[in-house]
């Protein structure tokens, strides 16, 4: 028997962006998601009391916890959210991004049928909107590459993941998996480590994730999205080496649960991590615009774009 969106929690860390919430959530009530979304707030009191407006309008057509955690980062946001899934899969959205209720089914229905999967995911758009607004035309779209990572070796799953980087943590997880990846982060400040680089090896490591083709996942570029910082300005930061230890251990852990000797752990860690850092450092931010042109020339999926387009302009 198919399963349904029920089966899984939404988690949604939100900061100072109401107003991008208040789509999200208008969004899953129309569309009628009938699972949890759990909400970790780490915004000020004005606009916490926004967010906390927007989920009692719902609270009716929504099974929505909104929960404060001021001046918290993301990584120990998501970590106090774990304890109130009660799902077998869980999956992040930003307050600014959309995980397509059909998308969740099906991501759901293989993880069910599949049970040797850790995670799963689909196609993935990053649009922007006309005077980066919440609501407005799309302006320009490029394609989000999400990725499937299907060697049966944890070790190889783990290079192949991070030698052809992509955000795995955006994928439908089982949730014990989940929770490992997004343990406790302790006081550690980076959060391209973190929030990002462990809970993504951790979940690669764990398991195998599956790419289906469906509409998965929208981003919007925007005017007040947060991004990583420069690679340059990454390494030299006073708390890389810290936030570097953290992962080194907690990928470690991940490769030992995995039965993998913890010299063999390490080397590969060392190996797999050097890839990343390369391209990462190598990698040369490309002008919206000139990617549009060249998804173009990819021939990007034209049904994909008016489906997006219908979903900015009317949600």
């Amino acid at each position: 028997m198919p399963l349904h969106s029920a089966d899984i929690t939404i988690i949604v860390p939100t900061f100072n962006r109401a107003d991008f919430l208040a789509r999200l959530l208008g969004y899953y009530a129309r569309n009628k998601f009938q699972g949890r979304i759990l909400i970790g707030d780490a915004s000020n009191d004005e606009q916490a009391a926004l967010v906390r407006k927007e989920a009692e309008r719902y609270r009716d057509s929504l099974n929505i916890e909104h929960h404060r955690f001021p001046g918290e980062n993301i990584a120990q946001t998501v970590f106090k959210l774990n304890g109130f899934i009660r799902t077998p899969f869980a999956a992040l959205a930003g307050d600014d991004d959309l995980l397509l209720v059909e998308g969740l089914r099906r991501c759901a229905d293989f993880l069910k049928d599949h049970p040797h999967y850790a995670a799963a995911n689909g196609k993935g758009c990053l649009v922007v909107v006309k005077g980066s607004k919440v609501y407005g035309d799309i302006q320009d779209l490029d394609d989000y590459p999400l990725k499937g990572v299907e060697a049966g070796d944890p070790a190889t799953r783990l290079e192949d993941f991070l030698k052809d980087y992509s955000v795995a943590l955006f994928s439908v997880f089982r949730t014990e998996i989940w929770r490992r990846m997004w343990a406790d982060p302790g006081g550690i400040k980076d959060v391209d480590f973190a929030a990002e680089l462990v809970p993504n090896c951790v979940g690669v490591i764990s398991g195998k994730i599956k790419h289906l083709n469906v509409l998965y996942l929208i981003r919007q570029a925007h005017e007040r999205r947060y991004v990583l910082p420069d690679a340059y300005d990454w390494v030299t930061s006073p708390q890389w080496q810290e936030g570097y230890r953290f992962f080194k251990a907690r990928v470690r852990e991940a490769l030992a649960a995995q039965g993998m000797d913890e010299g063999k752990a390490g080397a590969s860690i060392k190996a797999a991590f050097a890839q990343y850092l390369q391209r990462r450092i190598a990698r040369k931010k490309v002008p919206v615009r000139k990617r549009v042109k060249q998804a173009i020339r990819r021939k990007f999926n034209l049904v994909r774009f008016r489906s997006v387009r219908q979903l900015v302009t009317n949600i």
